[in-house]
Order: structure tokens, then sequence, then C-alpha cells
């Protein structure tokens, strides 16, 4: 169940691959993005240049510390432009993977998150993952319809399961609710 260190998901249209140092200015511009923002759960209340660009750096090698979080820049193959970036969270015990993604707001609307999201399933299911899930706050629209175009499957809601924006994972603050979708390698 090895996860390439760079996928190119030709059918999508999109490369996923290592972050660069060379993604860093946009990294800040949509990272801070006053819509992307709020959905940004466990992460700091600001995120700034110097700490993208050292979490860039700890991360080039596209291996985390943990082998079960996958961090993936999200580039248009033909440019190398960064549109997106994607976490999977893997739990190889139970073959179950969670995905994690944003969409830079300069192609906000245009597909890119819904291919993403079918790009990454895809990937997942060709490394043995049967189950992937998305957890979504039940008042990010975008997300939702997302989720059902790609053939997710709303399965239940999770009271207090995320950490609110701009503050850290294990706080007990500012939680928010989430709703839980799948998607099974044997759906159709």
């Amino acid at each position: 169940m090895d996860f390439p260190a760079a996928y190119d998901a030709a059918a999508a249209g999109l490369l996923l691959r290592p972050y660069r140092v060379a993604d860093v200015p946009s990294l800040v511009t949509n990272s801070n993005d006053a819509e992307t923002r709020p959905f940004m759960a466990g992460t700091p209340a600001e995120l700034t240049t110097k700490g993208l660009l050292e979490w860039v750096r700890e991360i080039g090698s596209q291996r985390s510390p943990d082998p079960d979080r996958l961090s993936y820049a999200v580039a248009d193959p033909a440019t190398d432009e960064l549109l997106a970036g994607v976490v999977i969270h893997v739990t190889r015990r139970r073959d179950v993977a969670e995905l994690v993604f944003w969409v830079c707001a300069d192609v906000r609307d245009r597909g890119v998150g819904t291919r993403v999201a079918r790009a990454s399933s895809e990937l997942c299911f060709t490394r043995g993952i049967h189950r992937v899930e998305l957890v979504i706050r039940p008042d990010d629209i975008r997300s939702r319809h997302l989720a059902k175009a790609v053939g997710f499957q709303r399965e239940a809601h999770l009271r207090e399961v995320l950490p609110g924006s701009g503050v850290s994972f294990g706080s007990n603050t500012e939680r928010q609710d989430g709703e839980l979708w799948a998607h099974l390698r044997t759906d159709a």
C-alpha cells in the first residue's frame, strides 16, 4: 500500500507532486484567503511565508514524519502551476483514507476541486484502499456538492469532530461539527 511521491492523474488533467519552494507565495496567498480560511480546521491562525517555507522544506521529499499522512501539491501538468493541495490520511489496518484538500482562489468554481477528489480517490483505490472519506463542515456547501458529484455518499453527522480555524489540533475550544461522506472502491 505504498503511495508514490508523484502521481500523474492524466484523465483529470492534474499532477499530484511534492510541494516546492516555488509554491510558497501561492500557499501564503491561498491559505490566508478569506473564503478558504474558515474551512482550514486545525491550522495556525496565520500562515506566513517563513512558516510555509519551513513546512515545504520539511515535507519536500513528499514524506512526512508520519508515513500514513501524505501531502501533495496539485499542479497543472503542462505549466506546473499550483492549483490545489491534498492530504491523504491513511488508516492501513482498515484500508481507509481520509482526504483533506483546498483549491487556489483563482481557479475556484472551475471543477478543480472535483478533479482533485476524483484523482485522489483513484490514487487511493489503486493502492489498495477500500474506503475514501471526507469530513465536511455542514456549512461548506461547495464541498458537499463536490462530494455528491464525485460519488461520495453522506453517512453521518459527527459532533464536534473538527477543530475550528486557527485552533491547533488537541485544543478543546471552537470545535466544529462535520458530516462524514464516503466513497467505496466497489461503488459504481
